[in-house]
């Protein structure tokens, strides 16, 4: 290398120049190899190209009016948000099936396409599956002296083939599916895009139908059973409202008889509490008798008496039938008024033979003590009433307790009946909007299913979506990108030394002196001011010459490099050189 450059600038610009001279030197080399590697890619498109053919189906399910069935697949109802995404992953397991494929085959013969054609017919992709099924056929048979595995027939390879020409996608937020098919010739894409298509859509209109078909018999026969649950309901109604011969509503018979057990659960209290008062009361007189001297047992007397107890017994059966005749009818009834006057007269006579008895027995005694008797007979009186009359109440509020329950297990075997018809009732009507629903569906073949656009022939091939134009450009941009690099390192790379010739020839560079390599036998040429192998040479005077205006500056050298007379503007060619890396 030379020293530092005396302006950067100007070395950025002499290397700009080299290197674009250098290039342009070189331009034959770089323009071939950008022309081979956009032949390169153009054969490899053309071995890799495809021309695919679509065809678009309409697959939107066709709702019936007025219809508020769910969307189903099969028997289960799905939502609506996620539909579109379970119909294109089903719609597209369908398309590449093995089904659908063997039927697209026999229609187009196919299978005949693939016995008659040879092995430079097919496409690289089935070249290299043959070649290697053929290699591994043949190293087993070398092997083991047979096949395991027998080479496939010519419908087996249509099919597999087929099946991975084929694609199908569903157009996002859309109920259009798309069908696309790649082959070498369009013609062949075009009609095998339209037989898929049409093969799709009848088999999905024929297993739509039948479960359509289904659906409809499986909702036929719930409604049969629904009518029969609905009729057994109204029957049993039927029998238990006439066998318990409600006239009016449970609910109000029911209040009713809460209301009357009310009542006389109130006047048994009432009853309870007289009692309570009467048995008091006797005490206290019994006691106030015995305080008094010489008095006569009243109560034993009058106990014995038949007429006296003729009248009590009397008595306590018309209390207990006034207690039975309320129940049924008001106070103000004639028969209950009737029935109080005769409890009002047999009170009285019970009353005066009392009177008579003591005054018969305990004449001449104290009015106190007579007093007290007559109290005395008419608490026991009071109580015995008031006895018959809580046995009497509390019979009827048995009675009523018996009769509120029978009649809450009857409202309730009442309203669990009328529930199982009203639920029967709604779910026959539900059945019968579905089989409605479902008879249509079935008449529609469930869904509308119909080829939109059919699939046209197409123009131009692509491979991976990309036309053939895209790779003999591709591989030109890569081909001029590598000779350029390929140029830049070999003249990185390069050391030797440059004849003038190739100087001024290829590189197209001024000449304005050359150098040599002198040091051959491992010597050298000194130079003025210059030593051998980078050492600085003594200075020789010398006198000066009047022809040379300047005088030559001291520059350092190469090893084993001198100069080569002549030389014009030795700095100016010091420069270029060492710039340009050109030795």
């Amino acid at each position: 290398m030379l020293g530092q450059p005396s302006s950067s600038v100007g070395a950025v610009e002499t290397n700009l120049r080299y290197y674009l001279t250098l290039l342009k030197g070189r331009g034959k080399l770089i323009l071939s190899l950008a022309l081979l590697t956009s032949l390169v890619a153009l054969a490899g498109g053309l071995l890799l190209a495809r021309y695919t053919a679509t065809a678009t189906v309409l697959v939107k399910p066709q709702q019936p009016p007025g219809s508020t069935v769910q969307p189903q697949v099969g028997l289960v109802a799905v939502p609506t948000l996620n539909i579109l995404e379970l119909r294109g992953d089903t719609y597209r397991e369908i398309v590449q099936s093995r089904a659908l494929a063997e039927q697209v085959v026999d229609l187009l013969k196919l299978d005949e396409l693939v016995a008659n054609q040879s092995f430079w017919d097919l496409d690289l992709t089935t070249k290299a599956k043959k070649l290697v099924r053929d290699t591994y056929t043949f190293v087993i048979k070398l092997l083991h002296g047979k096949v395991s595995t027998p080479p496939l027939s010519p419908r087996e390879e249509a099919i597999e083939t087929l099946r991975y020409s084929i694609s199908a996608s569903l157009l996002p937020r859309t109920t259009v599916l798309t069908i696309s098919v790649k082959h070498r010739n369009p013609e062949m894409a075009m009609k095998i895009a339209n037989a898929v298509a049409e093969v799709f859509v009848k088999f999905t209109q024929e297993a739509n139908a039948r479960e359509a078909t289904i659906t409809r018999k499986l909702l036929e026969e719930q409604t049969q059973n629904v009518e029969g649950s609905l009729m057994k309901a109204q029957e049993a109604l039927q029998k238990f409202s006439n066998e318990a011969g409600i006239l009016t509503t449970l609910t109000n018979e029911a209040d009713l008889k809460v209301k009357d057990l009310f009542t006389y659960e109130t006047t048994l209290k009432t009853t309870t509490t007289e009692i309570q008062a009467s048995k008091a009361k006797i005490e206290q007189i019994k006691k106030d008798l015995a305080r008094n001297a010489k008095v006569v047992e009243s109560s034993s007397t009058i106990g014995n008496n038949p007429l006296i107890q003729t009248l009590k017994t009397d008595l306590v059966q018309l209390e207990s039938k006034l207690s039975t005749l309320l129940v049924d009818f008001t106070p103000k009834h004639p028969q209950v008024i009737a029935l109080q006057e005769q409890i009002a007269t047999l009170r009285a006579a019970l009353n005066r033979e009392v009177k008579r008895i003591v005054t018969d027995q305990v004449s001449g005694i104290n009015p106190t003590y007579q007093t007290l008797m007559t109290d005395l007979a008419k608490e026991e009186a009071n109580l015995q009433a008031s006895l018959a009359r809580k046995e009497a109440l509390e019979s009827i509020i048995t009675r009523f307790n018996e009769q509120l329950k029978v009649l809450t297990e009857k409202r309730a075997q009442w309203e669990l009946l009328n529930n199982e018809v009203a639920h029967n009732t709604q779910e026959l009507a539900k059945l019968k909007d579905q089989l409605q629903a479902a008879a249509i569906a079935e008449a529609q073949k469930l869904s509308e299913i119909k080829v939109l656009d059919a699939a046209t022939r197409p123009l131009f091939p692509k491979v991976k979506g990309f036309p053939i134009a895209f790779f003999p450009l591709l591989g030109l941009v890569v081909g001029l990108m590598a000779g350029v690099t390929l140029v830049v390192l070999l003249e990185s790379l390069d050391d030797s030394v440059k004849t003038p010739e190739f100087i001024e020839k290829d590189l197209r560079l001024p000449l304005y002196g050359a150098i040599m390599d002198t040091n051959l036998n491992g010597k050298g040429v000194d130079l003025p001011g210059v030593g051998l192998k980078g050492t600085p040479a003594e200075k020789k005077p010398s006198p000066p010459t009047p022809s040379s205006p300047t005088s030559t500056p001291d520059l350092p050298s190469w090893r084993g490099i001198a100069t080569w007379a002549p030389i014009f503007n030795l700095h100016g060619i010091i420069e270029i050189i060492k710039t340009s890396n050109a030795f």
